[in-house]
């Protein structure tokens, strides 16, 4: 058995947001930024140039072979809000950035926020747009709290998680157990079982 101690988990410390190495990265297109970038729910019309850094989420991009250009075209979010990035190439100028954004990407984008009436909102027409690692976050107290009230993949229309991955973020944030409350279902215990002993958790 492992010996818990159950903590208030209210109030919450004020934590610093993890410091994020997106700018690090690979450069994809233009030219690199320092800029410090700024929440997505800050966007509005009078934003102008901005920064961004956040997750790709889906891919757009598409070819008008009458004029034999492209436009680039993709969504990310930093969970504060979303935004379309889209760029329009002509047929004589280098598209191959269309080809190197994915879905799952952390990219770091610069450029304009505009109004596309294609669209029918706001867009960000990208200057800059580097490829980096997004930010792991960290439990950082020193006395570690263990998740009570926990669903998994097998639980119906309760979650997604992984038990592997549960495991593993677990294990990373130094906790010594967790309590997976599926509903109905035992069907995650094994792979919790297996896990948890290579983690010692």
């Amino acid at each position: 058995l492992v010996s818990v101690e159950i903590l208030a988990d209210y109030p919450r410390p004020e934590s610093e947001e993890p410091e994020s190495i997106g700018v690090n990265g690979k450069q994809l297109f233009g030219k690199e930024t320092k800029a410090k970038p700024a929440p997505m729910s800050d966007i509005n019309i009078d934003s102008g140039t901005i920064t961004v850094q956040g997750t790709v989420f889906a891919v757009d991009n598409r070819e008008i072979q009458r004029r034999g250009a492209k436009l680039l075209s993709f969504s990310m979010t930093d969970n504060t809000g979303s935004v379309r990035v889209t760029h329009f190439f002509d047929r004589q100028e280098d598209a191959s950035i269309c080809d190197k954004i994915h879905e799952g990407q952390f990219l770091t984008v610069r450029g304009k926020i505009v109004y596309s009436k294609f669209d029918d909102d706001l867009v960000l027409d990208p200057t800059s747009i580097r490829l980096g690692i997004a930010p792991v976050r960290m439990d950082t107290s020193e006395k570690k709290r263990v998740e009570l009230h926990l669903h998994t993949r097998y639980s119906a229309l309760d979650a997604i998680t992984d038990p592997e991955k549960l495991i593993e973020r677990a294990a990373l944030w130094g906790h010594k157990a967790v309590a997976v409350t599926d509903h109905g279902v035992a069907q995650a215990f094994p792979e919790l079982d297996k896990y948890g002993k290579k983690s010692d958790i």
